[in-house]
């Protein structure tokens, strides 16, 4: 509008110059028109739209994981506008990021003062119960949060892992194929699907739940970014469709494990570390199948790396310990069983396996 207003300026003082009058009087309306307009409040600027310049500005923070300015920008919002819708919803996102757990079920609760309706409130405070294991509270939540909104899938996750909390199998299986038929291509619903299969012992019906997600292309995959959502520390899907994929391949394993059909079991654990290099369980798991086979440079290997990936795990050092004690590393061997014992020193088996490697190398001849 200031430009259109410069330029019917600039057309005033030419006609005028020129004694163009009848002209002039058509630039000073045009003039007047867009002078009025630029200086006027025509989107009604008010605090309510301060307020929502400084949630979108908070929004953006969020995106980019700046928690600390997000949190700032979202303040501002609402001291310019307490009624202001989501601003609360976004506020315990970060508290609960940050394990503020009673600062974020303030901020969810106070949400639904502003709005009663909001579902992604009602489904944010039932992670928060379910992390303090008031399964009930956060099976209602989540069963408020669908009556809201009944195509919530997240929702639907919730309630299922809630009801596996309880070992509830049959209610988590029933709302997760009632999830699925509304969302056949959401990944995170047929990845707990197959968990709650496993968890049944429904072997065959588990891993076809996870061999399709395992074929399953990025393109199809239904889960978003989402501002107001929280995951909770048990959910995969924070790490994408290729952590779920990750997860699905090693559970697949086991379940090959239980069959007894190790080339499958093996095919499996390669997998889930392709799709998640530093999965350190399935290196473990893995290393142990290598073992079985006398196969004890990759089993070695295979130890090694989960060990990387979790250094403080007394189990992975003692089977470790024992891989290396049956290539004849005893001195090796002696280094990680005593690494579990100070990391668990009422660890019998490794005290164990400490003293008879003690006695192997004492016969040893000495160099």
């Amino acid at each position: 509008m200031i430009v259109f207003s410069s330029f019917a300026l600039i057309q005033l003082f030419e006609y005028a110059r020129r004694g163009s009058f009848k002209k002039l009087g058509l630039a000073f309306l045009l003039f007047l028109l867009f002078f009025l307009f630029s200086n006027s409040n025509f989107y009604h600027l008010d605090k309510a739209n301060f307020a929502q310049s400084y949630f979108s500005l908070g929004n953006l923070f969020l995106k980019k994981g700046n928690l600390q300015k997000a949190e700032e920008e979202y303040l501002l919002a609402l001291k310019e506008n307490p009624s202001l819708q989501r601003a609360h919803l976004n506020l315990g996102n970060i508290y609960f990021h940050q394990k503020d757990y009673s600062l974020a079920e303030k901020e969810f609760l106070e949400e639904l003062k502003v709005n009663p309706r909001q579902e992604k409130a009602y489904n944010n405070l039932s992670v928060l119960y379910r992390i303090r294991g008031d399964y009930l509270k956060a099976t209602t939540l989540a069963n408020q949060a669908l009556e809201i909104k009944p195509y919530y899938n997240e929702a639907y996750i919730n309630l299922a892992l809630a009801y596996l909390k309880t070992e509830n199998y049959l209610s988590a299986e029933s709302s997760l194929v009632s999830a699925l038929a509304l969302f056949p291509s959401f990944a995170e619903l047929r990845f707990y699907l197959g968990l709650v299969y496993q968890k049944q012992g429904k072997s065959d019906q588990a891993l076809r739940e996870y061999m399709q997600l395992l074929s399953q292309r990025p393109e199809t995959q239904d889960m978003e970014y989402n501002l107001g959502l929280i995951y909770s520390k048990d959910d995969p899907s924070e790490e994408g469709l290729n952590g779920l994929k990750a997860y699905a391949a090693f559970n697949s394993g086991l379940i090959y494990i239980q069959k007894k059909e190790i080339d499958l079991a093996q095919k499996s654990l390669i997998q889930s570390i392709e799709l998640k290099p530093n999965f350190a369980e399935a290196h473990a798991i893995l290393g142990n199948l290598y073992d079985l086979r006398r196969e004890y440079e990759p089993a070695a290997d295979e130890l090694e790396e989960a060990i990387k990936d979790s250094p403080d795990n007394p189990v992975y050092h003692y089977n470790l310990g024992l891989i290396l004690a049956k290539s004849q590393n005893f001195l090796l061997a002696k280094q990680e069983f005593e690494a579990a014992l100070k990391l668990l020193p009422e660890f019998k088996l490794a005290s164990e396996k400490l003293r008879l490697v003690d006695s192997l190398l004492s016969l040893q001849p000495s160099k």
